[in-house]
């Protein structure tokens, strides 16, 4: 009996567990992953770099990625800074970004056809794109 309750209770120890370890696996395994590096409060001093890894899509010349709600500081900053660094394959580089809430069904349609399963894994623990109240930013890149 002891060891059945033993049982029992490790496994519902190491449950959250798997399940954070599924959701990142997902995360990070699904499909690229690019750092978007912003400044942690648009008060802040510009040394104060958030590192946020977010997924990219793309469509035609126009990219996306998705980290923040309205409400979001570094959304709002946009309007007078559009100006955002991100890494992608190693690189870091600097793009021209708007907030572009039209485009939320578009983001999430392109998201689940680049990043398949684990959009959907991602999705039934989130609630998919119908209750996101996430903003997609568009990013371009500098001419170079």
């Amino acid at each position: 009996m002891m060891q059945r309750i033993r049982i029992f209770l490790a496994l519902l120890m190491a449950t959250p567990l798997i399940f954070l370890a599924v959701i990142y696996g997902a995360s990070e395994l699904g499909g690229e992953v690019v750092v978007l590096h912003r400044i942690r409060d648009p008060g802040a001093p510009a040394n104060e770099i958030d590192r946020v890894r977010v997924w990219i899509v793309e469509d035609d010349q126009v990219a996306w990625i998705e980290h923040g709600d309205a409400q979001s500081a570094w959304i709002s900053a946009l309007s007078q800074d559009p100006v955002i660094r991100i890494e992608r394959a190693g690189k870091l580089g600097s793009y021209r970004a708007s907030a572009d809430p039209s485009a939320h069904d578009h983001y999430h349609t392109l998201r689940r056809e680049r990043y398949g399963w684990a959009d959907v894994l991602i999705g039934w623990v989130s609630g998919g794109a119908a209750s996101c109240e996430g903003i997609p930013v568009r990013i371009e890149r500098f001419s170079t």
